[in-house]
């Protein structure tokens, strides 16, 4: 009958000459050189503890939650209260554009020649020129969309909220002869904007047709990083005259050096 399968290690026996291998008849040679000895036991961390370094360890994981949950709870009041909302998209704009751009490509609460401030201009070449960015945060209808019982509203509410600040932006910073023709709306909720172009396309098509571009944390970056790509291609060309004077000076050198060469060689022939 077959031994039931257990966890083994095979140990080694010292000899007079030291460690030996195991030989070919181990499982039937009792003169064999190696033992069969049972896998050690692995306690738990938890349980090589004492009383004390457990009540330690609970207060110091019940002091994380709460640190957590107070975070959450902080959260939460932030994005209730639309003024505390509204500061914090625009701090979440001003850390993605000082990411992305250098410090003359952008310049923030910029304000319109008709008097009108956005929370963002982008200093881009033309044809582009200066592009005016203004965060938006259409939070409160969005989530009653979703809310339970009497407190849940239908998309009419919240796709209201999303085209007035369409008419907002699109009446307010885009401004003939000072702007580009186009204004960005920045959502800092990638749910907000995941539900816009997912469920309500005709906003989309709204805020085309009013030149506005609605983008999320994600694509604003991918848009300023094509902003920032064709910005190194214009300051490249610019110095495109200098590079060629330093080509000409260099070549000069060359040809001097070649001509003292050339007589140096003379003088060593003669």
């Amino acid at each position: 009958m077959r031994a039931p399968n257990k966890s083994l290690t095979l140990a080694k026996k010292p000899t007079a000459s030291g460690w030996v291998a195991p030989d070919d008849n181990f499982s039937n040679s009792a003169s064999s050189s190696w033992a069969v000895t049972s896998a050690p036991t692995v306690v738990p961390v938890w349980r090589r503890m004492s009383m004390a370094q457990l009540t330690t360890f609970a207060a110091g994981a019940l002091a994380n939650v709460e640190t957590l949950t107070g975070s959450v709870v902080g959260l939460q009041e932030i994005l209730g209260d639309k003024r505390s909302r509204g500061a914090f998209g625009e701090v979440q704009l001003e850390a993605i554009v000082r990411n992305a751009l250098p410090e003359s490509a952008f310049e923030f609460q910029y304000t319109l020649a008709r008097g009108v401030r956005a929370d963002c201009v982008l200093k881009l070449p033309p044809p582009t020129g200066m592009l005016a960015v203004d965060s938006k945060f259409p939070l409160e209808n969005y989530e009653r969309m979703f809310a339970e019982g009497a407190e849940r509203t239908s998309a009419a509410a919240f796709k209201s909220d999303v085209k007035k600040h369409i008419d907002d932006i699109s009446g307010k910073y885009i401004v003939p002869g000072e702007t580009g023709d186009g204004a960005v709306m920045f959502l800092p909720a990638e749910a907000v904007f995941a539900e816009i172009h997912a469920r309500h396309r005709d906003l989309v098509d709204y805020a085309l047709a009013r030149r506005v571009w609605i983008t999320s944390p994600t694509t604003l970056m991918a848009i300023l990083n094509t902003a920032r790509a064709v910005i190194r291609d214009v300051e490249m060309r610019k110095q495109v005259h200098v590079i060629q004077d330093e080509l000409k000076k260099l070549g000069a050198d060359f040809g001097r050096f070649q001509s003292r060469m050339d007589n140096l060689a003379k003088h060593i022939e003669q």
